[in-house]
């Protein structure tokens, strides 16, 4: 296949995540599977730069910052058909089940043989930026809410 895997993992962020590169390493697939380790806010333009989509397997969100972001950044999203998702991605998005292999690798290939609806989504994303409030709107938000229910 002609796709490589960027992961962002360190092997101290879970118990799992130490087997899981060890895992790519001992099925040599450290060419496919390729690990950069955390990256810094300061350098994750230049990662997207490099990269052709976001894959995001998600099984549980709250807010991710990560759709935003490939959005801004124009790329193509694939992600878990969850909920959480879907409120941020919306039509931007390619759905998968995060629990099944060929469903994640299925929206992929599927994606990619038709660049005309690709584009699209990706416009779709640019367009989606425009609907979200601002960090320092959301801020302004919260603040409000919990001055208006603050116990005096």
């Amino acid at each position: 296949m002609p796709y490589n895997l960027v992961t962002t993992i360190s092997e101290d962020q879970h118990a799992n995540a130490k087997l899981f590169l060890e895992t790519i390493a001992n099925e040599k697939l450290d060419d496919i599977v390729i690990n950069v380790g955390p990256v810094s806010m300061e350098n994750v333009p230049s990662l997207y730069q490099q990269c052709d989509a976001l894959l995001m397997p998600s099984l549980l969100e709250s807010f991710s910052g990560t759709y935003v972001e490939a959005m801004y950044h124009g790329k193509p999203i694939f992600t878990s058909d969850m909920d959480f998702a879907k409120v941020v991605c919306g039509d931007a998005g390619y759905y998968f089940d995060p629990l099944k292999a060929d469903s994640i690798l299925d929206s992929i290939v599927n994606a990619y043989k038709d660049p005309n609806l690709l584009s699209a989504k990706v416009t779709v994303g640019k367009e989606r930026l425009k609907t979200f409030l601002s960090w320092q709107e959301a801020f302004d938000k919260f603040i409000t809410v919990i001055n208006k229910y603050q116990v005096k």
